[in-house]
């Protein structure tokens, strides 16, 4: 009876997943008062706040001025720590400019943009924004949150470990 005891015991150990952490994604956007006066609307599609973080993250979204021609000046961009890359916008967003009220030719130039971050430069955290002529607008920063796996799951085995040693 011990022997079993004893083997269930470890056998339960095993089962236990240990307390790992989750790597996971905080984005924080940047108020619209800030940046009002030139940006009509922004949205940033992903990632979402929480979302896992992969090898490679995509980083989505789009902007429309207040003048809808400053459009076709306009260029993003991400800060890292290690330097800052610049990218233009270049993805037609017809459902973006249908909630709006627009057609494409009312507004022909592309207000979407689409790029690929890996992990590694995630690690100390970026920074999204636009610039629209001499004004650079930040729009989100981006970081990895580290949280703990909640322990509840390796209590319970505990607990049952507990019962069973007070059966012995």
């Amino acid at each position: 009876a011990q022997q079993r005891a004893e083997r269930y015991q470890l056998a339960l150990r095993q089962m236990t997943p240990p307390i790992s952490a989750a790597h996971c994604l905080e984005v924080i956007p940047q108020p619209l008062a800030r940046t009002s006066t030139l940006l009509y609307r922004w949205h940033l599609d992903g990632p979402q706040q929480g979302q896992a973080l992969d090898e490679s993250v995509s980083v989505s979204g789009w902007i429309m001025p207040h003048e809808r021609d400053r459009l076709s000046i306009a260029r993003g961009y991400i800060n890292t720590p290690s330097g800052r890359r610049e990218f233009v916008l270049d993805h037609q967003r017809p459902d973006v400019l249908a909630s709006l009220g627009l057609t494409s030719e009312q507004c022909p130039d592309p207000c979407g943009f689409r790029q690929t971050l890996t992990a590694a430069l995630l690690l100390q955290g970026a920074e999204i924004g636009v610039m629209l002529g001499e004004h650079c607008l930040p729009l989100a920063r981006i970081h990895e949150q580290v949280s703990q796996a909640s322990p509840k799951p390796r209590k319970i085995w505990r607990r049952w470990l507990k019962r069973l040693q007070k059966l012995r």
